[in-house]
């Protein structure tokens, strides 16, 4: 039998979940879980050459140059130019709601969330993307309510851009509530061109608020992402006395009964979920639901399969 990998038992949602260092939690995801999908998840759709770079596990073999392998016996890989520089934008909801851990997740939303942004991150960045980040909340880093964002990475494509960005989401707390308006209005004037936008968000009570700004990126030409993150606790409400329920973001409170409550909430939860993502549908925004227990790297692998496979150069 093969031998397993050395960090095979640092890839489950729990061993994930207990590591700080995003730049490191995203090499082991990607090299334990997602071979063969560091390209861009925007490749283009052109062929003009630009460069080589050494052949890395996992790249597509129909980019590897076998006339240089002949001559210098070394693999070297092509680099198009339609499939660098890549503007790629993560907004990253860090509001008081995405701080929650159920009783079955191994870490809270904002914790899983900003993984998803690391493995995302590491694999542009590797494709020679740049890449930056906006954390956003109603909290400013001076603890006052503002409407300045707690994190703003600039655009990168730079060597240690995944440090940058891993440093500024290890200090991190999830607090006040989430300014998507201007978040998505920022990206909106950010970016431009050839743009991918990230958003990772819980949206909780935001479908209605969400959706015109969808529209608005996707007018302004760019590819977006939406990536729902949800706690399995929010799903089916599996609490079995009263308990009092507390709204991290207002700070309201109600005492009630989930089994009384439960079928109702489940019919609200669904109705909140298909509104999201006819939100997304409409305004042409691939949409991608997950919960906090799941594995992330499974999940994005399976999306950037689904993703190559709209593409191709």
């Amino acid at each position: 039998m093969p031998a397993q990998d050395s960090t095979s038992y640092l890839l489950t949602p729990e061993q994930l979940a207990n590591i700080t260092d995003y730049s490191l939690l995203a090499r082991i995801a990607v090299h334990g879980l997602l071979p063969g999908l560091h390209r861009s998840a925007y490749p283009g759709g052109g062929c003009e050459f630009r460069q080589y770079r050494n052949y890395t596990p996992g790249d597509d073999l129909r980019n590897v140059d076998w006339k240089l392998l002949a001559k210098h016996n070394r693999y070297y890989t092509k680099i198009y130019e339609d499939e660098t520089n890549v503007n790629c934008l993560f907004l990253l909801d860090a509001s008081g709601s995405m701080g929650y851990k159920g009783t079955r997740s191994p870490c809270s939303k904002l914790h899983y969330a900003a993984t998803a942004v690391a493995v995302l991150a590491y694999l542009a960045l590797r494709q020679g993307d740049r890449v930056g980040l906006v954390a956003y909340n109603s909290v400013g880093p001076d603890g006052l309510k503002t409407n300045r964002f707690q994190v703003n990475v600039p655009l990168s494509g730079n060597s240690d851009q995944l440090y940058r960005l891993s440093a500024n989401m290890q200090r991190l707390t999830a607090q006040g509530q989430a300014c998507h308006e201007e978040a998505l209005n920022y990206a909106a004037q950010k970016t431009g061109g050839k743009s991918m936008i990230v958003v990772l968000s819980d949206f909780l009570e935001a479908e209605d608020r969400i959706k015109p700004l969808l529209k608005r990126i996707r007018t302004a030409q760019n590819d977006c992402i939406v990536l729902h993150v949800l706690d399995d606790d929010e799903i089916d409400l599996p609490f079995d006395q009263t308990t009092r329920f507390c709204d991290s973001e207002s700070g309201n409170s109600v005492i009630t009964s989930p089994p009384q409550v439960r079928e109702h909430y489940t019919l609200e939860m669904e109705t909140f979920l298909q509104e999201i993502q006819r939100g997304c549908r409409e305004a042409q925004i691939d949409y991608l639901r997950t919960q906090s227990s799941q594995d992330v790297a499974n999940i994005l692998a399976a999306y950037l399969h689904h993703r190559r496979s709209s593409y191709s150069c």
